[in-house]
């Protein structure tokens, strides 16, 4: 029980650092 929580966690928080990304990597596009 506590792995599948730790496992949802660790996708939960892996999702906004891809999207960090995604959205770090466009303004650098448009600034260049």
């Amino acid at each position: 029980m506590t792995a599948k929580l730790d496992k949802l966690n660790e996708k939960n928080s892996l999702t906004p650092m891809f999207i960090r990304i995604i959205k770090e990597k466009s303004l650098t596009r448009f600034k260049y």
